[in-house]
């Protein structure tokens, strides 16, 4: 009885004895501490060049701050604290050690900048110090002579050429024109629409006719407004054309009729857009095929009706004012069948809307326009004014006249 208790309570005690001893948690403190990221540093900003608009500047990254760089670069701002919502820029490459260049465009001469370097991680933005300069200051702008050409008897082309902008962004250019000497923008002016290769063309319309003026290109830039040497000009009056008829008496009626009828409509036009004062004799010549004129102002038409028309007037009076009859025309207006004179030219550029059109020509006659036969008369006078353009153009390239 005594073993048995004994063993109870020997089993017992174990059993109470027991206890579950949990296994020990790992030490936390033990592992490596996350690295801490700063952000970056940049070293002071130089400068490599600087132009009127541009400049070149130079910076690096000296500390990443332990992370990888996600944006680098250069701001700027005519104020002495730039950020990044100012002005900025980043590199187009960046070298091994972190040093970048940034070229800073858009600048206007003569004015102080502040710029800093900027990086960013993911910790955030940083910016190095700030840095000071000074764009070049600009030049003044040159402008060439100013060219004119008519292409009417009260419009005419000018062109002209910006010889140099001093550096300076072009504003406007074109020409200005006065009555009086040296004239500015303050006086008439025509901007020029466009401008290629430096050179621009205006057209200068509305002149009043038989007056002297004086022509003055010019360019604005931001740094001011710049004139190039004065020309002048001279508008023409109207034209007048006197017609005699030789032997009016011997005229039939109805072949005076239609010779006057053609010789008021072509000196109507001629007066209206040409400033030649000529006078010619008409004369009817049964024994003339068609009709022929010399520069003597001898005009003469034969009994073909169809030649006696108003078109036919304008041809032969070209032919009285040396176009086909003078030597200045074969010996120096035409070349290798290309008539070479620039204010006719330009007046049937600007009559048919054709910047590419030219005329053609040989000893006696020339072309398009040149109603050279009854075939080529439309009768319209549109075509007549054309005609009439070019004539006047004639004349101001040198045609003898008288």
């Amino acid at each position: 009885m005594n073993r048995f208790l004994l063993l109870i309570s020997l089993v017992f005690s174990f059993a109470c004895g027991k206890t579950n001893n949990p296994q020990p948690a790992p030490d936390e403190g033990n592992e490596p501490p996350a690295p801490t990221i700063e952000l970056p540093k940049l070293a002071s900003t130089t400068l490599l060049s600087v132009s009127t608009t541009k400049a070149t500047l130079k910076s690096k990254v000296e500390n990443t701050g332990g992370a990888s760089i996600t944006e680098r670069g250069i701001c700027w701002a005519i104020h002495n604290t730039p950020t990044v919502n100012d002005s900025k820029a980043r590199p187009n490459s960046v070298s091994g050690s972190g040093e970048f260049e940034v070229e800073l465009t858009a600048l206007e001469g003569g004015k102080t900048y502040y710029a800093k370097s900027f990086a960013s991680n993911s910790k955030g933005r940083a910016y190095g110090p700030v840095f000071e300069f000074k764009t070049d200051s600009y030049e003044d702008a040159k402008m060439a002579v100013t060219s004119v050409l008519f292409y009417k008897l009260n419009s005419m082309e000018a062109s002209s050429k910006i010889e140099s902008t001093g550096g300076a962004n072009v504003l406007e250019a074109g020409v200005c024109i006065s009555h009086n000497q040296n004239p500015t923008i303050n006086d008439t002016k025509v901007i020029a629409s466009k401008i290629e290769n430096e050179s621009f063309k205006v057209d200068v319309k509305n002149l009043e006719l038989g007056k002297s003026y004086f022509i003055r290109s010019y360019v604005t830039t931001v740094k001011g407004t710049f004139y190039g040497s004065q020309g002048s000009f001279q508008t023409y009056n109207k034209g007048k054309i006197t017609v005699n008829y030789h032997n009016q008496s011997n005229i039939p009626a109805d072949v005076f009729a239609r010779l006057k009828a053609m010789a008021d409509h072509g000196v109507r036009l001629l007066e209206e857009h040409t400033s030649i004062v000529k006078t010619v004799t008409i004369e009817y010549n049964t024994g003339v095929a068609t009709a022929d004129a010399s520069l003597s102002g001898w005009m003469r038409w034969g009994s073909n009706v169809s030649y006696q028309k108003a078109g036919t007037f304008l041809h032969e009076f070209a032919h009285t004012i040396g176009a086909g009859t003078s030597s200045y025309w074969t010996n120096t207006l035409i070349k290798n069948g290309i008539y070479t004179g620039t204010n006719a030219n330009l007046a049937l550029r600007k009559a048919t809307n054709d910047p590419s059109a030219q005329l053609k020509g040989d000893n006696q006659h020339f072309w398009p326009y040149g109603i050279n036969g009854a075939h080529e008369d439309t009768g319209r006078d549109s075509d007549y004014v054309i005609t009439c353009l070019i004539i006047e153009g004639f004349k101001r390239d040198g045609v003898p006249i008288n």
